[in-house]
């Protein structure tokens, strides 16, 4: 997970300098491990860009289990 830090610390910051984005907030947690890696992942968002997650994430295991549908 270091290795993942060190590389989001790098790119979160480009991506603000190069105008790609205004704010952006990462977390991503090994399931097994708990490990965790995160960039301004304390921040607060607006929840309306998080209420299409659950939906992709539903959407991609409807496509672990029936790839065919998808």
């Amino acid at each position: 997970m270091s290795v993942l830090q060190s590389k989001l610390e790098t790119i979160v910051p480009l991506y603000i300098k190069s105008g790609k984005a205004d704010k952006i907030g990462v977390f991503v947690r090994d399931m097994k491990t708990t490990r965790y890696a995160g960039v301004n992942d304390g921040d607060t968002f607006i929840m309306a860009s998080l209420l299409k997650v659950p939906l992709l994430v539903a959407g991609y295991k409807l496509a672990e289990v029936e790839p065919k549908r998808s």
